[in-house]
C-alpha cells in the first residue's frame, strides 16, 4: 500500500486521469502494482484488489518472450524506453516500458504507457485494409465457433446486447438470410489460414459492408466495415458515366474528352465519323489529341493552349478544311477544362459544332429577304405610281356627264382605288418598322 502510494505520488496527473493512455506499473516480476482507471476498463479488470493480477495474464502466450526481453532491458538500461506491440482481443496496443524512480533514484517499478490503435491492419492479399473498432463492427469467433469478443458496434449487426452474445454460437445468433455462404467463407479462412473478404448489403441497417475474415490462431477475427459511402458513390459515378456516354451519344455535336495530357478517354459517334472522314484513320482511346486536331484550327488551338490549361473556356469559328475543298465547312470549337477542387485542369472537353447547315440556312433568309424587299418595294413604288395616276384621272373624270347607271359604277370604282393604295402604304410602314429585314 505504502509503495502504491509512492508511485501515484511520482505518476503526472494526465496519466493517472488519462481516458486515452493505458498507464500501469509493475514490478520486476511484471506483476501489476498500479493501473489507471482507463487500464482497469480496457482489459475489464475488477476493482476488488488494490494489486493488479500479472501482466504475463494479459498478453498472448507469442508475446511473453518480447514482453521478458523489454523487463529485462529497461532493467539493464534504465534510462532508454522500450517499445511492445500487443494484440489484445481484436485490439492493438503499442506500449512504451521505462523505469520510473523516486527522487532518490530508487526503482519503484516499470512503467507501461500503452496507446490503444485506432486502426487495424488486416493484410488481404498484399493490401492492407484499415479496421476502426470504433466505428466498424468487431467480433472474434472461437475454434467451437463460439463469440468471444465483441466490440458495442456489433450490437446493431446481431441485434443482441453484448452479454448476451459472449459463449453464443455464432450460427444462433446471427439470424442472416444469406448464413450458409458466411459459414463457407469462414471454414475456407479457418483452413486455408489465409484472410477472406466479399461485400454484403444488410437489409436491417441500410448498409453495405466489406466483410473481413481473418484466422489468428483458433481464432476467427470478423470485421464489417461500413461501405455504404464508396458504395453511393459508386453507383453515382456509373450514373454519372452514364449520362455522359447518353449526351455524348445523343448530342448533334461533336465531343472529344482528353486527360490533361490530351489523351482521349471519351468520344462519340459523331467524333470518330468524322476523324474517318477527315483523316480516314479508326478513332481509339488513349491516343493523343493532337493527332486528330481538325485541319483549319491546329495554329488557334496551339495559340491559345495556355489559356485553356490555366482553366480558361476558349471558343472560336472556324472553317474545317476536307479532302474534297468542296466539302469544307464551319464549325463552332470550344475547349472546356474541367477543374477539380484546387482550380488544377483534371481533363478538357472539346466541342464542335457543324455550322455550315444553319450557315446555308441563313444564307436562303437573305436571299428571301432581299425578295420580300423588292416585291415591297415594287409595291411601294412601282406598282404605287400608275395607281395614283388613275385615282388623278379619277378627280378630273366630271360625274354630270355620266349618265345614271354609270355614275353608280363611278362611286364603286374610286373607293376600291383608294384601297388598294391604302393596302400598298401599309405594307410599305410595317416594312420599314420592323426588324425582319436586314439592310
Amino acid at each position: 500500500m505504502i509503495q502504491t502510494k509512492e508511485i501515484e505520488a511520482h505518476l503526472p496527473i494526465y496519466l493517472k486521469k488519462s481516458s486515452n493512455l493505458l498507464v500501469m506499473v509493475l514490478d520486476l516480476e511484471g506483476s501489476g502494482l498500479y493501473s489507471n482507471a482507463y487500464f482497469k476498463k480496457f482489459f475489464e479488470i475488477l476493482d476488488l484488489t488494490d494489486e493488479l493480477i500479472s501482466f504475463y495474464d494479459l498478453i498472448n502466450d507469442s508475446e511473453k518472450i518480447d514482453f521478458e526481453l523489454v523487463i529485462d532491458k529497461s532493467i539493464q538500461s534504465p534510462n532508454k524506453v522500450y517499445k511492445l506491440r500487443q494484440k489484445h482481443l481484436m485490439h492493438v496496443i503499442c506500449w512504451e516500458f521505462s523505469v520510473l524512480n523516486n527522487i532518490e533514484g530508487d526503482i519503484l517499478g516499470i512503467l507501461g504507457i500503452g496507446t490503444p490503435q485506432e486502426e487495424i491492419d488486416v493484410l488481404i492479399g498484399l493490401e492492407n485494409k484499415k479496421i476502426n473498432p470504433q466505428t466498424d463492427i468487431c467480433f472474434q469467433i472461437n475454434a467451437n465457433w463460439e463469440i468471444q469478443y465483441a466490440n458495442p458496434m456489433a450490437e446493431s449487426l446481431f441485434g443482441t446486447e453484448l452479454a448476451e452474445l459472449i459463449k453464443q454460437k455464432v450460427w444462433h445468433v446471427f439470424k442472416h438470410p444469406k448464413i450458409y455462404e458466411y459459414a463457407l467463407e469462414f471454414k475456407k479462412a479457418k483452413e486455408s489460414g489465409s484472410a477472406r473478404t466479399f461485400e454484403d448489403y444488410i437489409p436491417e441497417l441500410g448498409k453495405w459492408y466489406q466483410v473481413i475474415i481473418n484466422p489468428q490462431n483458433d481464432l476467427l477475427d470478423v470485421f464489417f466495415k461500413d461501405i455504404s459511402e464508396v458504395q453511393g458513390l459508386t453507383r453515382q459515378n456509373n450514373l454519372m458515366q452514364l449520362a455522359l456516354e447518353a449526351v455524348m451519344e445523343n448530342a448533334s455535336e461533336i465531343f472529344f474528352l482528353m486527360t490533361n495530357e490530351m489523351r482521349i478517354i471519351k468520344f462519340n459517334a459523331l467524333a470518330k465519323y468524322l476523324v474517318h472522314h477527315v483523316f480516314n484513320k479508326e478513332l481509339k482511346e488513349n491516343e493523343r489529341f493532337v493527332h486528330y486536331l481538325l485541319p483549319g484550327i491546329e495554329e488557334i488551338f496551339l495559340k491559345n493552349i495556355d489559356e485553356i490549361f490555366g482553366g480558361k473556356t476558349v471558343e472560336f469559328d472556324q472553317i474545317v478544311q476536307f479532302p474534297d475543298p468542296s466539302e469544307n465547312r464551319l464549325f463552332h470549337h470550344q475547349f472546356i477544362p474541367i477543374c477539380d477542387a484546387n482550380h488544377k485542369v483534371v481533363c478538357i472537353v472539346y466541342r464542335a459544332k457543324d455550322l455550315q447547315h444553319s450557315l446555308n440556312h441563313f444564307e436562303k433568309v437573305l436571299k428571301n429577304n432581299d425578295l420580300l424587299r423588292d416585291i415591297i418595294y415594287t409595291q411601294s413604288n412601282v406598282l404605287r405610281s400608275p395607281l395614283s395616276s388613275i385615282l388623278g384621272l379619277l378627280d378630273l373624270i366630271d360625274k354630270k356627264q355620266l349618265n345614271k347607271e354609270n355614275q353608280q359604277y363611278f362611286s364603286y370604282l374610286k373607293p376600291l382605288a383608294e384601297e388598294l393604295d391604302q393596302i400598298i402604304r401599309n405594307n410599305t410602314k410595317k416594312m420599314n418598322q420592323s426588324d425582319t429585314f436586314w439592310d
